[in-house]
């Protein structure tokens, strides 16, 4: 498999996108409010 892909139950690597709002997502810092976090991804155009 691709090293840079982590496999099923591993932690997410860290990184940083802007949301519908145009504000900064940071994971790191979502995670660390202790609740969960579900990241979902689509291809695709809006």
């Amino acid at each position: 498999m691709n090293p840079n892909i982590p496999d099923v139950g591993e932690a997410a690597p860290d990184f940083e996108v802007l949301n519908s709002s145009a504000e900064t997502f940071h994971l790191q810092q979502a995670l660390s409010t202790g609740r969960n976090v579900m990241l979902l991804f689509y291809r695709g155009h809006w």
